[in-house]
């Protein structure tokens, strides 16, 4: 994931990753439903206020869950309560930033290079 701090004259960009750099997924919601004989789809991310590692970059930040909550989070027997509870970011440690290079900010940039 990718995040800009605004400084007093520029951007500064943030590669937020886990520190052992496997993937991590967002808690989300996603729905379709049928409007005029067409099917509609619709999808969110669920954001959260920022945690002490995100502060000084943005006020939020998506929810992030841990790999032990990810069947947890997709489990369509659960509850909206079960699922109140995945929501807190606060307990979850293994994210870490890197400041990185504004070639990211080119849209043309499509390659590893947004992320050094």
């Amino acid at each position: 994931m990718t995040e800009w701090q605004k400084l007093e004259h520029a951007k500064q960009a943030f590669h937020i990753h886990r520190k052992d750099d496997q993937l991590f997924a967002f808690a989300g919601l996603w729905e379709h439903w049928e409007h005029e004989a067409q099917t509609l789809y619709s999808c969110t991310i669920i954001t959260t206020a920022a945690t002490a590692l995100m502060q000084p970059i943005h006020e939020r930040m998506p929810v992030i869950l841990p790999p032990a909550h990810y069947r947890d989070w997709l489990n369509k027997s659960a509850t909206e309560d079960d699922a109140f509870q995945l929501l807190d970011n606060s307990a979850y440690t293994d994210m870490t930033t890197t400041a990185i290079s504004d070639y990211v900010n080119n849209p043309r940039h499509n390659d590893e290079r947004c992320l050094w």
